[in-house]
């Protein structure tokens, strides 16, 4: 990883799209077993804040064009994830958002998130969190069968998930969504089934439904590869999506992305940022932000997993942004546009407009390109409804697989 020079690459003239705020925050009380997002098991740093804020100021020497972080750019949505955002002070979370509205226009219809652990989230604690400015809770239950979040090695009960949803309500957050993990090692089908329909019966608006993957340096993947745990074989995990969809359709909560589902009009502004070719500014240790460039192509950048160098740079006095670390990627406009058609067709129910994004792309759509989208049609993955395309239901089980099939198709030259 190297350091990066200011750089200021030109937008594209097209339409100017949706802005986000990304703010990654890496503190846990403890390492979930299947995680490996970058956070440490210790307490947040007392200048995290400050730190955000001078990145916020600094923002400017980003590898980002100056006109996508100029001073009073509206901003759809704010979202705080980790690590565990609700360990913060809620003190810390208002100068956070207070730091972004001072630079940026923070409309009274934008989106305010913060994820919650159950373990860290009791109703002076929420009620807190409303008053730095958050209007939306994303709360990690994971499961409602203690079983599997002693798998997962989460720190709260499934009593504790129950009594973090309930105090959201009743601290007024009306937008609330709740993550909920799929194909646990040890599951059944009948297991999973309990699970979803318990996470339903909460009434919340919005569920995000992952299939677990255990991933490779993890407590849960040496446990999988010294036996002793069983991992859900892909098959079944593809029948506990199918019977989640449709449980979750039963409860009132349509699936309008691969992972997410909700109650009409309740949808994630933020989810919706990522799909539909927004751009978002990352800030934080760990933190990726993506930009459009003048050429049609992408500026993806990723800050350095390492909080104390974050803090050595941006709490010091004065902060010396310039020497923080980050990995720069700039994609080919061939590469924005492969980009852009695979995270569209994640929107279940918008799907991507083609030419739309070929035109953001200042690009023709290529022959080869042309080719796979008609096979992917013909093998009933895609649908296309002139130049709208979205998935199907077998498109959806197998979105990896076409959004590998469309990332490998090469633009001449």
């Amino acid at each position: 990883m190297s350091e990066t020079s200011p750089t200021t690459p030109e937008r594209s003239a097209a339409a100017e799209p949706d802005f986000g705020v990304y703010v990654h925050v890496p503190y846990c009380r403890r390492k979930c077993r299947y995680c490996d997002f970058y956070s440490l098991a210790q307490e947040p740093d007392p200048r995290f804040g400050a730190a955000i804020a001078a990145e916020l100021a600094h923002c400017e020497r980003t590898p980002a064009p100056d006109s996508a972080v100029r001073t009073g750019r509206a901003v759809v949505s704010i979202y705080l994830g980790g690590g565990t955002p609700s360990l913060l002070a809620p003190d810390t979370v208002g100068e956070i958002v207070g730091a972004v509205g001072h630079r940026f226009d923070v409309g009274s219809s934008a989106e305010v998130t913060v994820e919650v652990n159950p373990a860290t989230a009791d109703r002076a604690a929420l009620l807190a969190l409303r008053g730095a400015g958050a209007n939306r809770l994303s709360i990690g239950v994971q499961s409602l069968d203690d079983r599997w979040l002693a798998v997962l090695g989460r720190l709260h009960d499934a009593a504790q998930a129950i009594r973090s949803v309930q105090a959201a309500i009743a601290a007024g957050f009306d937008d609330v969504g709740v993550d909920l993990m799929l194909a646990v090692p040890g599951q059944t089908l009948a297991d999973s089934a309990r699970d979803v329909k318990a996470i339903a019966a909460l009434g919340v608006p919005h569920v995000s439904a992952y299939l677990l993957t255990v991933e490779p340096g993890t407590p849960l993947h040496a446990d999988v590869q010294a036996g002793r745990a069983v991992a859900v074989d892909d098959d079944l995990a593809a029948d506990m999506l199918e019977q989640a969809v449709e449980l979750l359709a039963a409860a009132g909560l349509a699936r309008y992305e691969i992972s997410n589902y909700a109650r009409p009009g309740t949808a994630a502004r933020h989810n919706r940022l990522y799909w539909s070719g927004g751009e978002v500014l990352g800030l934080g240790p760990g933190a990726h932000s993506h930009f459009r460039l003048a050429d049609g192509g992408g500026l993806r950048f990723a800050n350095a997993r390492d909080v104390a160098c974050y803090l050595r740079c941006f709490a010091a006095a004065p902060p010396r942004g310039d020497r923080f670390p980050r990995d720069e990627d700039l994609l080919s406009p061939a590469g924005y546009l492969c980009e852009r058609l695979y995270l569209g067709l994640r929107d279940l129910e918008r799907g991507v407009d083609l030419d739309a994004a070929a035109a953001a792309a200042g690009i023709e759509v290529w022959p080869a390109l042309e080719r796979c989208l008609a096979e992917l049609g013909d093998r009933g993955l895609l649908q296309r409804f002139g130049t709208q395309l979205r998935l199907s239901a077998d498109g959806a089980r197998l979105a990896d697989g076409v959004a590998a099939r469309i990332l490998a198709t090469r633009a001449p030259g």
